[in-house]
């Protein structure tokens, strides 16, 4: 196909073929450049990496410590990895220069990365979790911790002046809430007490929410695992069991289904107990922390919380039933005396985490914390890794950024010039003189003797030569001599139509 191409096509065209060549070639350049910056960059962010995972770890095995003693979810970012390129807070901060580090709502003017709630992770706590060793260990306002089901498998309930009220509401197996009971009367128990529902068959430990005048209304704390008849009585004082039934297992009267539920309650809490120390251990297990203060206090926490699953050990391996089963008054002892132990120390152990970590606060361009602290030494190399000033995550995503940004240059660069030399091939005119017919060119590659050739220049016109012979890879011998109006520095040039 033969495109009508104007004189003034053909040199805008040909002047643009030479000038993408001397493009492409600083482009490459400019490329190769980069990428040994972004190796460097690379290399020293790699080896910040290191000073900041040190202190990264402490603060995540501290806060999962926490938790597993008092519940507390601390609020935390993800990392995520620079290369291979994986996402996260910290690095997509160090990318795009915007996002959880650099908020654009408000937006954020600073250098140094935002104090986010989660640099102070434990100060700014996202919830609770639903199990930990405190909350194993005792639960007053669920009723339904160790110490608690400890306490009415030994000691039963007394709530006020003894009572026995009969009803007439069905009550369902498993666990129930503000559930209403008609009664014929209500007599001395009152809001905040603790029953026992029974029907002869099933029973069930339950909390009064509320009375009415002939209504009562529960919530259960260890429920029947069946159901109980429109026929049930509701106590709320009662003996606990005996440690002959605690060593059988075994009661003759209405609540043996409470003893078992009770019992099953309690092992399942303790082996949650033993799957919190566990937690914590781990933790210990993997805290690197190497202040001298820290490291005692934390071998302290180690023999402490050994010792508790050592004990709570101990408990799962007596025997289910018999004199020294599990439930005896012997047995129970092992639990009730580490649960006093651990709950004298875990508050102090709290206290101690909570220095360990420490805080990092900021004015402006500026931070400040408590010196040395686990929170303060990792947001430290936060900043060292993604400041926008001079951050060495940040530089090697800048020089990323360079590399596809000329990349791009470069690949746009190749395709016009590939669809240039579909239709002209052109080369620049190095040397030539008014002595001869042989000119000198960047390269004679595409051009063939016999060819018919035009010389112009940006300011001469296009004028028709023949190529007389190729000579070695970069010369010409033309069938006459170019004038001296076309000139090297007017980027004097030889080309061919192909089409």
């Amino acid at each position: 196909m033969s495109l009508p191409f104007s004189p003034a096509n053909i040199v805008a065209i040909t002047r643009r073929q030479i000038n993408i060549n001397l493009e492409i070639a600083a482009y490459r350049s400019s490329i190769a450049q980069l990428m040994a910056d972004q190796a460097r960059f690379l290399a020293v962010d790699q080896a910040n990496q290191v000073f900041y995972d040190y202190y990264s770890n402490q603060a995540t095995q501290y806060e999962q410590e926490a938790q597993a003693i008092n519940g507390t979810i601390s609020a935390v970012y993800t990392e995520g990895s620079v290369s291979p390129y994986v996402s996260g807070d910290l690095v997509d901060s160090a990318m795009n220069g915007i996002g959880f580090f650099y908020p654009s709502s408000p937006t954020y003017t600073y250098l140094i990365p935002y104090i986010a709630p989660a640099v102070n992770g434990y100060l700014h706590p996202t919830g609770t979790a639903p199990v930990y060793e405190l909350n194993v260990m005792s639960n007053p306002s669920g009723n339904d911790g160790l110490v608690e089901s400890i306490n009415f498998l030994v000691n039963g309930i007394s709530s006020g002046a003894p009572y026995i009220a009969s009803g007439s509401t069905p009550v369902p197996a498993g666990p129930v809430t503000n559930l209403s009971l008609t009664v014929s009367t209500v007599g001395t128990i009152a809001a905040g007490q603790i029953v026992y529902i029974y029907d002869g068959t099933s029973s069930g430990i339950y909390i009064v929410v509320g009375t009415g005048s002939l209504t009562i209304t529960v919530s259960s704390i260890t429920p029947a695992t069946s159901s109980m008849s429109s026929s049930i009585s509701i106590s709320n004082s009662e003996p606990g069991f005996t440690n002959s039934e605690r060593q059988n297992l075994s009661t003759g009267g209405s609540f043996q289904m409470i003893l078992t539920n009770l019992a099953a309650q309690i092992l399942s809490l303790v082996n949650e107990w033993n799957t919190e120390l566990t937690v914590q251990l781990t933790a210990l297990g993997l805290q690197q922390d190497s202040r001298s203060l820290q490291t005692s206090q934390n071998s302290t926490a180690i023999t402490n919380a050994t010792s508790a699953q050592a004990q709570v050990n101990t408990w799962l391996a007596f025997p289910v039933t018999g004199l020294t089963g599990r439930y005896s008054n012997t047995s129970l002892l092992t639990l009730t005396n580490e649960i006093g132990i651990r709950q004298t120390y875990l508050p102090t152990r709290i206290t101690q985490i909570v220095t360990a970590l420490g805080y990092a606060s900021q004015t402006g361009n500026t931070y400040t914390g408590v010196t040395n602290s686990t929170y303060l030494n990792r947001y430290t190399w936060l900043d060292i890794r993604i400041s926008k000033s001079s951050g060495s995550a940040t530089r090697y995503f800048s020089s990323n950024n360079g590399i596809m940004y000329i990349t791009q240059l470069l690949n746009d660069d190749l395709m016009l010039q590939a669809e240039y030399n579909m239709y002209f091939r052109t080369s620049p005119i190095t040397f030539f003189n008014q002595q001869t017919t042989v000119v000198q060119v960047d390269t004679n590659v595409g051009f063939s003797s016999g060819d018919q050739v035009y010389v112009l220049s940006d300011t001469q016109p296009s004028v028709l030569y023949s190529i007389v012979q190729l000579l070695g890879t970069t010369q010409l011998q033309l069938n006459t001599i170019i004038p001296p109006t076309y000139t090297q520095a007017d980027l004097v040039r030889i080309y061919k139509e192909l089409q």
